[in-house]
């Protein structure tokens, strides 16, 4: 199918149903010739993770492991200035694409803060490896 001068690759799109009348999805489908997904739970679109359901905090592990890796950059003699610039910059935007669609569990949102904690005022270190220097 050509949209604007372009060709969609049907191989990468997908429709999920979701409170859709069977027949209008499949007059869709039969239409776009796209591939049709009856049965999911979740999936990721521009990274966002849309779910059915409630978030499970298995779900948000891919967004705590990015922000565990962005800690490492305060090791690199960051001063207070810069780990507060990174944090504005980085670390309190990557979750709140998510944030947007869905809200995270308290628990998710306490690993976030303690992220954000740690970087700020230990650069990124951990209790351990402060008491180990």
């Amino acid at each position: 199918m050509e949209v604007l001068g372009g060709l969609l690759n049907n191989e990468k799109i997908r429709i999920y149903e979701w409170n859709v009348p069977s027949f209008t999805l499949q007059r869709i489908v039969q239409i776009m010739e796209i591939h049709f997904e009856a049965c999911w739970n979740h999936f990721s679109y521009l990274g966002l993770l849309v779910s059915k359901e409630n978030m499970k905090s298995e779900l948000w592990i891919k967004h705590i492991e990015k922000m565990k890796k962005i800690q490492n950059w305060g090791m690199i003699c960051l001063n207070l200035v810069g780990r507060v610039t990174l944090i504005k910059s980085m670390l309190t935007t990557l979750p709140i694409f998510q944030f947007a669609a869905i809200l995270a569990l308290t628990s998710i949102q306490k690993q976030i803060e303690l992220i954000i904690s740690n970087f700020l005022w230990q650069g990124g270190k951990s209790e351990t490896e402060n008491s180990a220097s």
